[in-house]
């Protein structure tokens, strides 16, 4: 009975100091799991780490719904921090091709990030400004509309 009890107290101890130990890795770590199914989502860093953002606003094209935010300069990082011109790595996973352009309103230069498909880096990217392809564009932190 004695060394059940000692091995149930060492073996809870063991399980909290796990658990404490797997909570402190997750949260130092780029999860670019934050962005779930049918969602489109800008990284405040390279390699989906940072503060994430995840578009809410739709468009509507006929009877097609897509997530598109048109102006990024009145939202925020789940950290708080502008998402405006500061975004450096994105995860389209919708069944649509999504564009993050340099100007609001969906102008400028822009990137397409093929449906579901992933950029950990933004800063050399084949980018669209004019009708003009330009191959290793830095696009990042410039990203001031997502549809």
């Amino acid at each position: 009975m004695r060394i059940a009890s000692k091995f149930g107290i060492a073996f809870s101890t063991f399980a909290l100091t796990l658990s404490g130990m797997t909570v402190a890795a997750t949260s130092a770590q780029a999860d670019p799991g934050q962005c779930g199914s049918r969602q489109l989502c800008i990284f405040e860093n390279a390699n989906y780490s940072g503060g994430v953002f995840h578009v809410q606003d739709r468009l509507y094209v006929g009877n097609k719904s897509i997530l598109c935010d048109k102006l990024l300069s009145d939202n925020f990082y789940n950290n708080g921090k502008s998402v405006n011109d500061s975004g450096s790595s994105v995860i389209n996973n919708t069944g649509n091709p999504a564009f993050l352009y340099t100007g609001s309103w969906n102008s400028g230069a822009y990137v397409a990030v093929p449906a579901g498909r992933r950029l950990s880096s933004l800063q050399s990217v084949t980018a669209y400004d004019g009708g003009v392809e330009k191959q290793n564009f830095n696009m990042d932190n410039k990203g001031s509309a997502f549809c």
